[in-house]
C-alpha cells in the first residue's frame, strides 16, 4: 500500500503524522508519501520507504493572517474571527499546492490529512 500524509499545522499535529508514518512502514510492503513543513521536517525519522516532501511555507506564514484577516474580523464573535483567519490560511497557503500534492497522490492508495489540509485532500480527490 502505497499511503499519502499531508500535514499542515504545528508540532502537535506533526507528531501523529510522522507515528503514523513509522507504523506504516513496520510492513515493508508500504511506502509513505509524507507532506510537511520545512521546520517539523526534523520530526521525521530516516526510515527507509518514506518520502518526505517539503510544503512550501511554515508554521511562521499563518501568523500573518492572524493580524492582518480580512474574514469575520469585524464579527463581535472571536471564534468566527479565528475561522475567518483559518479560511484565509488554506486559500492562501495550502490550496495553492494542489498541483504539487496531486503529482504525488496519483499514485497512493489511501489519503490522511491534518484539518488543514482537508479542503486539498477534497480537491485532489475529486480529480
Amino acid at each position: 500500500m502505497k499511503a499519502l500524509l499531508i500535514c499542515v499545522g504545528s508540532r502537535g499535529d506533526a507528531e501523529p503524522f510522522v507515528a503514523l508514518a513509522a507504523r506504516l512502514l513496520e510492513d515493508s510492503n508500504n511506502s509513505v508519501e509524507l507532506f510537511i513543513q520545512p521546520e517539523l521536517k526534523n520530526l521525521v525519522p530516516d526510515i527507509q520507504n518514506l518520502t518526505i516532501h517539503e510544503l512550501p511555507f511554515t508554521q511562521f506564514d499563518f501568523y500573518k493572517y492572524t493580524t492582518n484577516a480580512r474574514k469575520g474580523a469585524d464579527h463581535e464573535n472571536e471564534r468566527v474571527r479565528f475561522v475567518g483567519v483559518v479560511a484565509e490560511v488554506i486559500a492562501a497557503l495550502v490550496l495553492p499546492c494542489w498541483e504539487m500534492v496531486f503529482n504525488v497522490a496519483k499514485d497512493c492508495d489511501i489519503m490522511v490529512s491534518s484539518s488543514l489540509s482537508r479542503y486539498l485532500c477534497f480537491a485532489l480527490s475529486s480529480k
